[in-house]
């Protein structure tokens, strides 16, 4: 790393001119807190601007290709099959592909924007993996297999056949979505009592420290307080000091259990710092406050991203009333023209397709707040039961407006 060889050289350079090699590290911790805090403005900024540039493309794409297909189906039928009106079939395909690869080149993008650490959690994939798996499946299932012929008829008297397969299909995203949220969360929780559990250790080791207390029992007295998850570490290291004075064995069992870079750096320096007999009361000072700088910026950091979990919600909404207005409209002048209902030939998988598209966003939407895919899920349960109502009330509400601006005959 560029920055770690450039605060090599500039410490052995202290060494040999003298100076004291302490306060250069020291000055170095503040300079790169400081750059830390510059740079995730400056990203935090960047990601926002980019994101509502491409919020702004696939929304208006993905409606316009959509509108461009509904409309290759019911112009034809208006004009008696002319064929200057016939949209190629090949738009057609493109408009029910098209989102789906934006909304997977939306993700991508999202995925790149994110730090790379070189240890990372990934168990939960364990639970979520198969079961997205099979959401994809039964999905899958569900839009090749035909509908029960008396289910189809009783809902074709009801005007709502084409909501069938998009409501299975939002049903069974549903589903995996809230069993993929309650994973996600767990880990969620365990990760952040680690983090506050060493913040907090940290800070009370260099009070108890300051009083003249040696470090290995400074360790000893803070394994009866509560540290959360943490505190099974605390009595684990305090074990391992007592017993074989190596605390090799203790970073292994760490390095195992919690895949989390930032705490395993941080331990990794007391460790050091605990086995070199580097423990001074100022040592210790120094290092709490470097954690708690380091913790509130990366507070800071998710405070800053939260708000980019709006653009995937706004981008879904609008992109499924917009095309439920057209497709509303189309639909009524082809049923009251008696051409039959545009609706039921290509509502299915227009509807299929934008549920698919927003649970997607969900995913990006978690991506982008808390940088992590598995929390994008419960976004995506949202974004499902979003779609799932806009499938219900979005003909009433588009009916509603309609009347509402004077237009007579949609009732």
């Amino acid at each position: 790393h560029r920055y770690w060889r450039t605060v090599l050289e500039g410490y052995a350079t202290a060494v040999k001119s003298g100076s004291n090699p302490t306060d250069y590290l020291i000055k170095q911790a503040e300079v790169y807190l400081r750059k830390a805090a510059g740079e995730l403005k400056a990203r935090a900024e960047a990601i926002s601007s980019l994101m509502d540039a491409l919020v702004s493309v696939f929304a208006f794409a993905t409606i316009t290709l959509f509108s461009l297909s509904i409309s290759g189906e019911a112009l034809p039928t208006l004009a008696g099959r002319m064929l200057i009106l016939n949209v190629p079939k090949e738009l057609t395909a493109v408009a029910y592909t098209m989102p789906l690869l934006l909304a997977g080149m939306f993700l991508l993008l999202a995925r790149s924007l994110q730090p790379r650490s070189l240890v990372g959690e990934y168990r939960q994939y364990v639970v979520i993996g198969p079961l997205i798996v099979v959401a994809v499946a039964l999905s899958a299932v569900v839009t090749l297999a035909p509908l029960p012929s008396q289910l189809s008829s009783s809902l074709a008297l009801l005007g709502r056949d084409y909501m069938v397969k998009p409501l299975l299909i939002s049903l069974v995203l549903l589903a995996s979505s809230i069993v993929a949220s309650f994973v996600d969360t767990r880990w969620s929780r365990f990760y952040s009592s680690i983090r506050e559990g060493l913040r907090q250790f940290v800070k009370d080791l260099a009070e108890l420290r300051r009083t003249g207390v040696a470090p290995e029992q400074c360790i000893s007295t803070l394994t009866s307080r509560d540290y959360g998850i943490f505190s099974k570490y605390v009595g684990l290291l305090d074990a391992e000091i007592k017993t074989s004075g190596s605390l090799e064995g203790f970073m292994k069992r760490l390095r195992r259990e919690v895949r989390d870079w930032t705490t395993l750096c941080l331990m990794f320096t007391l460790i050091e710092s605990l086995e070199v007999g580097g423990g001074k009361p100022e040592v210790f000072d120094r290092f709490a406050n470097y954690t708690d700088s380091l913790f509130v910026i990366e507070s800071e950091k998710r405070s800053r991203m939260k708000i980019l979990r709006t653009l995937p919600f706004a981008t879904a909404v609008i992109q499924f009333f917009a095309i439920t207005s057209v497709l509303f409209i189309y639909d009524f002048i082809t049923t009251s023209l008696g051409r039959g209902s545009v609706a039921s030939s290509i509502g299915p998988i227009v509807f299929s397709v934008l549920v698919i598209t927003n649970f997607i966003y969900g995913i990006i939407a978690g991506l982008l707040s808390e940088e992590r895919l598995s929390a994008g899920f419960k976004y995506s349960a949202l974004l499902t039961v979003i779609s799932i109502v806009m499938l219900v009330m979005g003909n009433e509400v588009v009916r509603g407006l309609i009347s509402l601006i004077g237009v007579s005959g949609v009732d």
